[in-house]
């Protein structure tokens, strides 16, 4: 099957690993993603920012949109924040080129889903204690030439902005590292926030 994609793509295999042997940032053994014990479950009051914050071990993960609601069309601001709250100045730490945070979108009511996929080569990131960092929405992932939502598709990925059509939406941050090397185990923090479009 064909793909289109919006950049070249490895959803299953994100290269990445931790470096630098004063880090205490260790890889959990599961590779499934950690419990969200802070998730945005509801949508908001119209013009009021949203978000949810997910602590794992040294790090934690948040997502923050400017609204809960937001009109059909109307573009959506979504940022993610990755914070390292361990005893080191900074901590040294591997990914995928395409950063150490990736985003999902998945509409709760219907049947579109997209996302968490970037490419697969491993650079080197540091972490700093006090200094979060923060990464805007930004769309990949990819469908076949025979997708049924084919038409979807290529509207969304061919505009820079977020925009959704009408329904109940999780869009979650994801950040994911592997061992050393660029190998398993993987440690995974998924921050999911839940927007509507009406």
């Amino acid at each position: 099957m064909a793909l289109t994609t919006r950049r070249a793509v490895a959803s299953t295999a994100i290269a990445l690993s931790l470096l630098g042997a004063c880090s205490s940032v260790v890889p959990s053994p599961a590779p499934s993603p950690s419990p969200s014990p802070a998730v945005t479950a509801n949508v908001a009051p119209v013009g009021q920012m949203v978000l949810a914050t997910v602590p794992d071990g040294d790090l934690r993960l948040t997502i923050s949109a400017t609204h809960g609601s937001y009109a059909p069309g109307e573009p959506i601001e979504v940022a993610a924040e990755l914070a390292y709250l361990g005893p080191h100045d900074a901590v040294k730490v591997a990914g995928s080129g395409s950063g150490l945070v990736l985003f999902g979108l998945k509409q709760l009511d219907g049947r579109f889903e997209m996302g968490y996929s970037a490419t697969d080569d491993c650079v080197p990131y540091t972490l700093e204690q006090g200094k979060p960092t923060t990464v805007a929405y930004s769309k990949s992932g990819g469908y076949g030439a025979d997708d049924p939502d084919a038409a979807f598709w290529t509207q969304f990925f061919a505009d820079p902005l977020l925009r959704l059509p009408v329904g109940r939406w999780q869009i979650t941050a994801r950040a994911t590292f592997l061992g050393p090397g660029c190998k398993l185990p993987t440690r995974m923090v998924d921050a999911p926030l839940v927007i509507e479009v009406r």
